[in-house]
């Protein structure tokens, strides 16, 4: 499998970002992204019609990660999502949630610093 880099995306223009957003969403379907900002950053990992996202607000922290609520399949079903670095991690489809959800959440922290209110975050903090 060939390597290829993560997407970083530093958001100094939000409205650019958001356009930048839109396109890894149409061109790189199954990927990395990260956003950055002076308030956090938010990780997206996506394959295909699924996407899962960290958000971290500090340096410091484990970081929140989003959850599906209305998730219904096993406990133990896993996705495998593949990183910047070619590097292949599984996730809990019950972490998971459909990718445009993900790429909506994505494009308002791109604009306003802030996610959806709808996505439910685990603290990883707190086990």
């Amino acid at each position: 499998m060939a390597t290829r880099e993560a997407v970083h995306i530093v958001v100094d223009e939000p409205q650019v970002a958001a356009v930048a957003v839109a396109a890894f969403f149409r061109d790189r379907p199954s990927d990395e992204l990260w956003l950055e900002r002076p308030e956090g950053s938010v990780c997206a990992l996506v394959s295909g019609s699924r996407g899962w996202l960290m958000w971290l607000r500090s340096g410091s922290e484990a970081g929140l990660s989003s959850r599906d609520p209305g998730y219904g399949g096993s406990p133990e079903s896993e996705l495998p999502f593949v990183l910047g670095n070619g590097q292949v991690d599984h996730y809990p489809l019950a972490w998971t949630l459909p990718a445009e959800q993900v790429a909506v959440a994505l494009e308002q922290y791109a604009r306003t610093g802030t996610m959806p209110r709808d996505i439910v975050w685990h603290d990883d903090d707190v086990q």
